[in-house]
């Protein structure tokens, strides 16, 4: 997620650093709501990247998607999230939810159950929230 400017540059974190902190630090970055646009793609604060950290998510988050996604869930199908390190050449592989939604629902299951995130990009869970159904 962006995190904020630090010598005119940005500054990412991940969902997993922030869930490492004190419920104070997590309640106020939650409250950031800036976005950063980069060639990329949008990356966005951490109440968007990170909801289930941020406790954004009503009801709790489950296992895999439910048949009925909250009326409150929302996502941009452009968003990206993490996906995987590509072995081969240590390429960090980044999917669109619109790609996700595509995915049979097996997969979708899979990669809605991964927690990792990398670069300022979370895990599906967490920005492809209607896919994943996590909120």
């Amino acid at each position: 997620f962006f995190l904020g400017m630090r010598n005119d540059q940005p500054f990412y974190k991940t969902c997993e650093w922030l869930s490492s902190k004190t419920p104070d630090i997590i309640e106020l970055r939650c409250q950031k709501t800036a976005w950063y646009a980069s060639d990329g793609g949008d990356i966005g604060p951490p109440q968007v990247v990170c909801p289930v950290t941020c406790g954004k998510c009503t009801p709790p988050v489950t296992a895999s998607p439910s048949s009925n996604p909250s009326a409150s869930c929302s996502q941009n199908d452009a968003d990206k999230y993490f996906s995987k390190v590509r072995s081969s050449d240590g390429k960090t592989i980044l999917i669109t939810c619109k790609k996700l939604s595509s995915y049979s629902s097996s997969k979708i299951i899979r990669k809605c159950k991964k927690t990792a995130s990398k670069d300022g990009f979370g895990p599906a869970r967490e920005v492809c929230r209607v896919t994943c159904e996590t909120c």
